[in-house]
């Protein structure tokens, strides 16, 4: 908005909620007091006028509001993917296709053996970087660094 066409307003403020704001600051990295005061405003009106009980384009014919809602599943999927792959890093997996689907193949470890697994993208959750090694990482990275592992891969039937 140009500087012409803001609306001044004086406000006053207690001790006490001059303190709240500066507490919101602080906790939040707003620059100034203003942009506090600006934030709590955008805050209460999205509250009081949620986005289901407005509409979103008034004028929008159904094709682009179809075409709309598309881009939106879609960006979400892509979204969805990086996270997954994100966590096919983690585990030091790799994606592979079966069947026109997609799935994500890495290894649990348990003490000197090791085990494949493949589970499809969207069942992969950060839960499984929490077991993937038994009894810790540290004591599987450890026998990995003494030569002490017995790695005559399982594989998954496919």
């Amino acid at each position: 908005m140009d500087e012409d066409k803001m609306i001044k307003k004086l406000l006053t403020f207690t001790p006490r909620m001059a303190e709240m704001v500066e507490e919101i600051k602080g906790a939040k990295g707003y620059v100034s007091f203003s942009a506090v005061v600006h934030a709590a405003i955008i805050e209460l009106h999205t509250k009081t006028f949620p986005n289901y009980m407005r509409p979103l384009v008034k004028d929008e014919d159904p094709a682009s509001r179809l075409r709309r809602k598309a881009a939106i599943k879609e960006a979400r999927a892509e979204l969805f993917r990086e996270d997954q792959l994100e966590i096919v890093k983690e585990l030091g997996g790799t994606v592979v296709e079966d069947g026109g689907k997609e799935y994500c193949a890495y290894f649990t470890y348990s003490g000197a053996k090791r085990f494949e697994q493949k589970i499809p993208l969207q069942f992969l959750t950060n839960e499984l970087m929490k077991s993937q090694y038994q009894p810790s990482r540290e004591r599987v990275e450890r026998l990995q660094r003494e030569g002490k592992t017995d790695y005559t891969d399982y594989k998954v039937k496919k």
